[in-house]
């Protein structure tokens, strides 16, 4: 009797420790997934906030984007953003293009700068998981280039954007920011 009553004894101890050892497993798998679903509903929080930032800026018509690289139908090349830039402050717009240490452009960088009107403004971008995205046409001033410039700049998020060119078919990938933020340096206007 007294070994029964042990072997009853042992088998209870185990049992409830196998029990206490499934517990402390099942609560580390309820707090990985709870700090799975925070880091989720953290990072989330930060895309629509990236989202809402960028349509500001567009919305706003207050931004500079500094290209980084230039595509093409014959490749890619890297530009300077601080003298490759296209930027938006409220009616005005203006685009440049330089190619660092090549030649001494007209605009004293080397390369152009234009200056313009915005005629038409289209924002387009209402659900957060796309990119905020703007149409527009700029008209040079006088003196300030032939033809008007048709652009659409895209808000991908995290500061990135693009900007294509429609008449030439050219594409420029780079950074956009807020005015106060950009590192760019103008060149002579005509």
């Amino acid at each position: 009797m007294k070994t029964f009553s042990k072997l009853i004894f042992l088998s209870a101890i185990l049992l409830i420790s196998g029990l206490v050892t499934l517990q402390a497993q099942e609560t580390g798998t309820d707090t990985k997934k709870k700090e799975k679903s925070d880091r989720k509903k953290q990072k989330e929080a930060e895309e629509l906030a990236d989202w809402e930032s960028s349509r500001s800026m567009a919305e706003g018509r207050q931004f500079v984007f500094s290209a980084t690289q230039l595509i093409t139908n014959d490749g890619t090349a890297d530009l300077d953003p601080k003298i490759n830039f296209f930027y938006v402050m409220d009616d005005e717009a203006v685009i440049q293009f330089g190619l660092d240490g090549v030649f001494i452009g007209g605009n004293g960088v080397g390369g152009v700068t234009s200056v313009g009107t915005i005629d038409k403004y289209i924002i387009k971008g209402e659900n957060p998981k796309k990119p905020v995205q703007v149409e527009l046409t700029v008209r040079p001033n006088p003196g300030q280039g032939a033809g008007i410039h048709n652009l659409v700049v895209k808000f991908f998020g995290e500061g990135f954007g693009e900007v294509f060119l429609n008449a030439s078919g050219y594409r420029l990938k780079g950074q956009i920011t807020t005015p106060d933020k950009a590192v760019i340096y103008e060149g002579n206007r005509r």
